[in-house]
Parts: structure tokens; sequence; C-alpha cells
């Protein structure tokens, strides 16, 4: 084949084919790229698996390109090879440069088409998607998709932003991070950026129109929550670093594997432990009484300055430095909710303390009155509810009905 033949089949910036030293391919100024991430992932493979054992591995290549990757691959003899790949050219583009460095055809299955039309539904054992994320539109639909066909190990590589590009503390005030969850766990945000791609490079999005480029963690939230743990071979720093690039675009390379499925109901924990959690007699009735006074805000200042710094939000700081070792974390956390709803929670927080001293009448009455009460907080209603099911004695039909309004409640279930 003449070189003016195989230049027809360009480019080739997005790899580098070595063979008898004929050398096709200029990653222009990424240049080494390839091959370090050819050699992380032979040597993490190599690490989790001996060679019998890859052996029976099956390999999946997730927008293969010209096959590099895998062909090179290929001589770790992989019981099944398959590459899928959009663009047809791409396929063609890697036969013709196998055929051009007389480079024997490996025993691969290259497949044209996407995640969205291929016909693959049964599950790898390792999975490669590299340089394919920063060319699409939705990050979490394509990990979803490559997180279900995945049964041991997943190679991404991607272009990525760098997190100091935007304020993430600012950003975390303003998120509104209200979910239950984050009572047990750290708040995550992650960010990414969009721009207009075309179809035009053999190396671009399949179809023209809105990318989203990754940060550095945006790829990990996502991986999380479908149940994968993320390990980072090759950070922003070292790709920079390594490959001496000038680029502004950072890359990065991770490898992900899934976690032992673990069934967490966060707001089930949570209501539990608040329902454990209660106040001294004087202190909750003493609020109660307060709650339920017509007294004129400056009056109610004077006499109890605590009632009233709970009330104010913006008060939480002189909470926090007055009386916070008062108290434990659970009732912080009912405290620090008490001005959403002020009388309608501290109804219930008495209703609850009657329940656990075993004034079973008392605190039923005030349960009773707040799930009757029209426009009462849901919160303190769907709780009162629970109150009134654990009260009410076995084989009443109210206590059905408690149950089945705590459920609707609290959990959706008709």
């Amino acid at each position: 084949m003449s070189i003016a033949k195989l230049n027809s089949f360009g480019n080739f910036t997005c790899s580098v084919w070595n063979e008898n030293g004929i050398v096709v391919g200029n990653e222009e100024g990424l240049k080494g790229r390839s091959n370090l991430i050819l050699s992380e992932i032979e040597k993490k493979i190599r690490e989790k698996y001996s060679e019998e054992e890859i052996h029976k591995k099956s390999i999946i290549d997730i927008g293969c390109y010209d096959g590099f990757y895998l062909t090179k691959l290929s001589r770790l003899k992989f019981k099944k090879i398959v590459g899928l790949e959009p663009k047809k050219k791409n396929i063609i583009k890697g036969r013709e440069i196998r055929k051009f460095l007389k480079i024997e055809e490996p025993d691969i299955e290259f497949i044209e088409g996407d995640l969205s039309n291929s016909n693959i539904k049964n599950k790898f054992d390792i999975v490669l998607c590299l340089g394919v994320l920063h060319h699409v539109p939705d990050h979490n639909e394509i990990l979803k998709k490559l997180s279900n066909m995945t049964s041991e190990l997943l190679f991404l590589d991607f272009r990525v932003m760098q997190n100091e590009l935007v304020k993430k503390k600012k950003i975390l005030f303003k998120a509104e991070m209200l979910d239950v969850s984050y009572k047990f766990k750290k708040k995550k945000i992650a960010f990414s950026f969009h721009k207009f791609e075309s179809n035009f490079n053999d190396s671009s999005t399949n179809a023209s129109g809105i990318v989203s480029i990754p940060s550095e963690d945006s790829i990990e939230l996502f991986l999380d929550n479908l149940n994968f743990k993320t390990t980072t071979l090759i950070s922003p720093r070292n790709y920079r670093k390594i490959l001496n690039h000038k680029r502004p675009l950072d890359g990065m390379l991770v490898c992900a594997e899934p976690k032992k499925k673990e069934h967490v109901n966060y707001a089930r924990n949570y209501e539990r432990k608040l329902f454990n959690t209660n106040f001294s007699s004087n202190l909750i009735e003493n609020l109660f009484l307060i709650s339920h006074s017509k007294s004129s805000f400056f009056l109610f200042f004077k006499k109890n300055f605590f009632s009233y710094i709970l009330l104010k939000r913006k008060l939480f700081f002189l909470f926090d430095y007055l009386f916070k070792n008062k108290f434990d974390h659970n009732q912080l956390e009912i405290l620090k909710n008490l001005h959403y709803s002020f009388k309608d929670k501290i109804t219930y927080e008495l209703a609850k303390y009657y329940f656990s001293i075993n004034k079973f009448k008392e605190s039923f009455s005030l349960a009773d009155k707040l799930v009757n009460t029209l426009n009462a907080d849901f919160r303190s209603v769907y709780r009162s509810f629970y109150l009134l099911y654990k009260i009410t004695k076995k084989n009443n039909l109210e206590k059905k009905i408690y149950a089945e309004y705590y459920l609707r409640l609290f959990y959706g279930k008709l």
C-alpha cells in the first residue's frame, strides 16, 4: 500500500502505531498519550489477574476508534475481544494501518455502532472507554450503560476541567444540599462544562451537538451513585507532567470497580435516630408554652433568649457559641430545625417526650391534635401518625389506618 493511500484514511492523531521501525501516528500536543494509557491499563490488568485468569476474561472497547488499544492488548490472549465504534471509517482505518505495517489481524470482533443502537447486551469482564466521555452530552447516561455492561473493571480516559475553575464552597452554600442522605455522608458536588461540537473529525462526537467536559470530581460522583469505586491511575497533574503538554484541557485516566451492593435507607435511619432522641421535661414543656403564647416579640426576647435564637435562623451562630455544648448531636439536629413550623414541631416533640415516659394519653392527645390541624407541618404530621400507630393497641382498626397514613406520607405508598 502506498503512503498516499494510507493518508487518505487519516487523521492519525489519537494513537501512535510503531512496528519494525515504521511509525504511523502523530499525537500533536499530547505526544505519548496512547502508549501511556496503554501501559497503565496493561499494568492494572496484570496486577489484578494471573495469566491463566486473563485467558478466561472478555474485554470490550467502547468507541474503539482504529482499534489501537485492543490490538496491543490482544497479546494478553483474552477469551473474547470486541471493539464497538460508531464511525465505520475508523474501523477501516485500523485495518489499513495494520495492513500497511504488516501486523497480523488480531482476533477482534469489530462492530459498527454505539451504546444506543448496538445489540450488545451481555456483560464483559473488562470495559474500556477511552477518549469518549468529553465527546458525549450526558455523562450519567453513558456511565450507567457502561456500568451495566461491566463485571469487573471499567477503564475511562477523558479530557477534564480543573476543579479550581469553580468556587465549590460558594456553590455548596447556594445548592441547598438538604437531602436527608447528607445527614450521614459528606456533601459532594461536581460540575461539567458544555459546548457545541460537530462530527467533522474522525475523533470528534458521533452526532453534531452539545457535548460535556467533565471535571475531576464529576465522573467519580456519577460512578459512586452507580455503586462503583473509582481509582485514579493518571491524575490531571501527572497527565500534564508526564506528557509535558501545554494544552488548556487536562486529561485523566481512572479505573472503576463494582462495589458490594449496600441497601441504605437514609430516611428511615434518620427518622429512627430522631424518634429515639428526647429532651428534659423542663426544656420541652417550656418551649411548648412559649410556642403557644401570644407575648410580644419584645417580651418574648426578654423572657427567653434561648427560644428566640431557635426561631431566628440567622442567629444560629449565637446558638452554637452559647448552647452547643449543652446538647448532643441528635438534639442539635432537632433544635436547629425548629424554626420551620416552630409550634407544630414543639407539639410533636412534647408528644414524643410523653410517649417516652409512658404518658400515652397525653402523647395521643397532642399527636391527634396535630394530624387534625389543617396545613400543619407535614413532617410533624407523618411523625405523629407513627406515634399514634405505636400508642394504639393491636387489632384496633385505627392502628391500621395510622399505619396506612404514615406509609403514604413517608414512603409515598398507597
